[in-house]
C-alpha cells in the first residue's frame, strides 16, 4: 500500500502503525500528487476530516482533487474521517468535533460526491479507516490488481533520493508524472520494465502492452505523448 507523505506530516501516523502492526500490511510513503493512498493498480482513496468536508469553501479544491483522481484511476474512494479532540490521556474521536453549524454543510457536500464516480466511506477513527484501507486493499488483491511487491520496491528506492539510484528514479517518476492518464503503479511500472528513459520513449504500443501489461488506452496516451507532447533533449537523462 502506498501512502502519501502529507498523510503522515499531518498526524496519520497512528493510522499507519495500525495498518503494520493489526494488518501487517507494506505501507510504504510517497509522494502521490493527487490521493492520500493508492491501494491497487488503479484504485485510489482520499481522506478528509469531516470538518474540512464541512467547509464550503473547501468544496472548489476537493472537486479539483476528485477530478484529478479520477483522471489518473479507475475506481476512486473518499473516506470521511471523524474529527478528533485532545483528551487528557491523548486523542480520541468527538462526535461534536464540528460544530452543529456546519453540520448541513457537511451533509451536503456528501451528497455533492456521492453524484459523482466517487465510492463513499464513512469512518469514526484512523483505527477504523486502518480497516476499511485493509479490506479495500484485500478486495484489490482478489480481483488480481495488488501492488506487485517489485513495483513497491521500485518506490522504495525512489524515496532514497541520497542515493545515485534512488535519485536517477525519482527523476524518472517526475517525468513520468507530467503523463495524464497515469496512476502512480503504471508510472512505477515505467520505471520497472525500461532500463533507460530512451528505451521507453522508442518503445511502440505493443511493446508497452505486452513488457507494461497496459491496457491499449494506456499504451496509447503514452506513446502519443512521447511523440508529440514530449522533448528527450529537455531531460537530464
Amino acid at each position: 500500500m502506498l501512502v502519501d507523505t502529507r498523510e503522515v506530516s499531518s498526524g496519520a501516523n497512528q493510522l499507519v502503525q495500525q495498518l503494520r502492526t493489526k494488518h501487517h500490511s507494506k505501507v510504504l510513503v510517497v509522494s502521490l500528487q493527487t490521493c492520500s493512498f493508492v491501494i491497487g493498480n488503479r484504485c485510489a482513496v482520499i481522506r478528509k476530516s469531516v470538518s474540512d468536508l464541512s467547509l464550503v469553501a473547501n468544496r472548489t479544491k476537493l472537486a479539483e482533487q476528485l477530478r484529478k483522481t479520477h483522471a489518473n484511476y479507475d475506481q476512486v474512494y473518499l473516506i470521511a474521517e471523524k474529527d478528533r479532540i485532545k483528551v487528557q490521556k491523548g486523542w480520541q474521536s468527538s462526535a461534536n468535533a464540528v460544530h452543529p453549524a456546519k453540520h448541513q454543510n457537511f451533509q451536503s457536500t456528501l451528497v455533492l460526491i456521492s453524484q459523482t464516480k466517487t465510492l463513499l466511506l464513512q469512518s469514526e477513527s484512523q483505527e477504523e479507516t486502518a480497516d476499511l484501507l485493509y479490506d479495500l486493499a484485500c478486495d484489490q488483491k482478489n480481483t488480481g490488481c495488488e501492488i506487485d511487491a517489485q513495483l513497491a520496491d521500485i518506490a522504495t528506492i525512489s524515496s532514497n533520493t541520497g542515493d545515485k539510484k534512488g535519485k536517477r528514479m525519482k527523476n524518472f517518476i517526475q517525468i513520468y508524472s507530467a503523463i495524464p492518464g497515469l496512476s502512480f503503479v503504471d508510472i512505477l511500472t515505467l520505471c520497472f520494465q525500461f532500463q533507460s528513459f530512451k528505451e521507453a520513449v522508442e518503445s511502440s504500443i505493443v511493446q508497452l502492452r505486452s513488457r507494461c501489461k497496459f491496457r491499449i488506452r494506456i499504451a496509447e496516451i503514452i506513446y502519443r505523448f512521447f511523440r508529440h507532447n514530449f522533448d528527450i533533449r529537455m531531460t537530464p537523462l
